[in-house]
């Protein structure tokens, strides 16, 4: 008895991470873009006139705010389409990818989306520029591992 009610309250259940709130969250988009029948990765340079992180590469993405702490993605979204200047529903929303933890304990929650390159109009107070890399890049070149 004891085995099928542990058995019933476990059934579909979705695992959360212990203490959560007590960590800072972002969510950032990995967008995939097809240009002339290839496969790229999108990247953006931030703007040199941000106070965090200027002029670094990274995907689109940013702080979680409180009501979206529950579906990360929505932050994902919703930071994508600020910083490259498109409507979430142009946005082609793939999946997840593994979370991260950073070293300053920032969880970041990853997803992979497609979008139109055709359509960014990217926000230049966020944003200096994009640029693409083709997918086979990444699939044929091994990681450069300096930690392991």
């Amino acid at each position: 008895m004891l085995y099928n009610d542990i058995a019933l309250r476990l059934s579909g259940r979705r695992p959360t991470i212990v203490d959560e709130s007590a960590h800072p969250l972002s969510a950032v988009l990995l967008p995939l873009v097809n240009e002339g029948g290839r496969e790229y990765v999108l990247f953006e340079v931030r703007s040199q006139n941000l106070n965090r992180q200027p002029g670094e590469i990274c995907f689109p993405g940013g702080k979680v705010e409180n009501g979206e702490r529950t579906d990360p993605l929505v932050a994902a979204i919703r930071e994508t389409s600020e910083e490259l200047g498109i409507a979430g529903r142009e946005i082609e929303v793939l999946g997840p990818l593994d979370i991260l933890v950073t070293p300053l304990e920032t969880m970041v929650y990853p997803y992979v989306g497609r979008i139109d390159i055709s359509h960014i109009r990217p926000n230049p107070k966020e944003v200096e520029r994009v640029f693409l890399v083709p997918v086979h890049f990444f699939l044929e070149t091994p990681p450069l591992c300096h930690l392991c």
